[in-house]
């Protein structure tokens, strides 16, 4: 029995410890503004917004950081580079990471 009520508290600890890291998940969407500049929504699947210890960095198709900038409110705007490009989400010091490439901005 004893074994049991072990089990039975290890499972719920670890179902409470899972959803609270999947209530961090970050989320990132673009947009592209008429092919000139791109907009970036960030933030968590919790419902909360990129926060200024959240960063965006726009890299180049070599990896080769473009520009950097933090959120303002969850958004970010910037002039759309020339060429292939993707932006990263960098969630704060937890390190989470969310890739958007060009090819899969929106439209607005």
């Amino acid at each position: 029995m004893r074994s049991s009520r072990h089990a039975l508290i290890l499972g719920l600890i670890m179902s409470l410890g899972g959803g609270a890291a999947w209530a961090h998940e970050p989320y990132m969407d673009c947009f592209d503004n008429d092919g000139r500049t791109v907009t970036c929504e960030a933030g968590y699947e919790d419902g909360s917004p990129a926060s200024d210890d959240d960063k965006i960095v726009i890299r180049d198709d070599q990896g080769k950081t473009l520009m950097s900038g933090k959120f303002t409110d969850g958004f970010y705007t910037f002039d759309r580079p020339k060429g292939k490009f993707v932006a990263v989400f960098v969630g704060g010091d937890i390190g989470h990471v969310r890739r958007v490439p060009d090819s899969e901005l929106m439209k607005r």
